[in-house]
């Protein structure tokens, strides 16, 4: 269950004009809470986080507490990924964790409007702030198209010209699993409260910030920055960092000087250099 409005805005000062507000925000989000069991009530979860108009996925594969709801059209190519991401000890290792987590059940499933790109999403915590469920949502095109350096500074490195033969597309699309594990990892170590009040504002701070001409030193910005502990983009970009990390694990075991291809491409290894130098300004 999502922790209440008493629970997640313990210990903040609010006023009650936007005490109110944030209640009015948060009703969708409260409503949202339902955690489900069952093959029937997975199609339902299911049928809920897909984009609208999307087709409910046929296939549902559950391995312990990893619940994967993926289309038949789909299916060969997610097995690929899975096989190539469990290649590697630190990928099988991790999957087996979530397969035994008895607190937690992880949802994947692919979508074809996200195209080249995967999330990390419907999080779920229980009463007492600990996460007990999550969706990681691979695009159908996952092994094509390059994410911004800004935000994915050692993923984006796995260009075509950086890569094997053979095994281009299949990196790429691995890296992206993993950095949405990243993701689900992070996640699962967040205060809840303060992580589910830094979503509910991003976007009110977004909305403020483009009507009053970007200015960031209007006082309703500021006040949203106490509350959330930092602006949109320093939030942002911690979190996509640090599931990065999760994506330099995989690659440093795919490119061992024991592995199949003898070492580390030389512009993979000076984007997780200058990660490691950023990490630690």
């Amino acid at each position: 269950m999502i922790k209440g409005p008493d629970s997640l805005f313990s210990g903040l000062k609010l006023t009650q004009p936007l005490m109110i507000a944030l209640l009015v925000l948060c009703l969708p989000y409260f409503n949202d809470s339902l955690i489900v069991k069952g093959e029937n009530s997975v199609r339902n979860n299911f049928q809920r986080i897909l984009p609208t108009g999307e087709p409910l996925p046929g296939i549902i594969h559950k391995d312990g507490n990893i619940i994967e709801v993926v289309p038949v059209k789909y299916q060969r190519r997610y097995e690929r990924w899975k096989a190539e991401y469990q290649s590697t000890g630190f990928g099988a290792n991790q999957w087996q964790t979530y397969v035994e987590k008895t607190d937690f059940t992880l949802y994947i499933t692919i979508s074809q409007e996200l195209e080249h790109s995967a999330k990390a999403g419907d999080y779920k915590w229980d009463d007492d702030g600990r996460l007990v469920s999550a969706t990681i949502t691979l695009g159908s095109k996952i092994d094509s198209g390059y994410p911004r350096c800004i935000d994915y500074p050692v993923t984006c490195s796995l260009a075509p010209i950086n890569l094997p033969g053979g095994v281009k597309g299949e990196i790429l699309a691995v890296a992206k699993m993993a950095h949405e594990f990243g993701h689900v990892n992070f996640t699962a170590t967040q205060d809840a409260s303060l992580f589910q009040l830094q979503n509910l504002l991003i976007p009110e701070y977004n909305r403020i910030f483009q009507l009053n001409g970007f200015n960031v030193d209007d006082s309703r910005l500021t006040g949203l920055v106490k509350l959330m502990k930092g602006t949109p983009l320093a939030i942002s970009q911690e979190r996509e960092y640090q599931a990065e990390l999760n994506v330099i694990h995989f690659l440093q075991e795919k490119f061992s000087s024991k592995g199949e291809f003898g070492g580390m491409p030389h512009p993979i290894r000076e984007a997780i250099d200058s990660y490691s130098q950023e990490s630690f300004k």
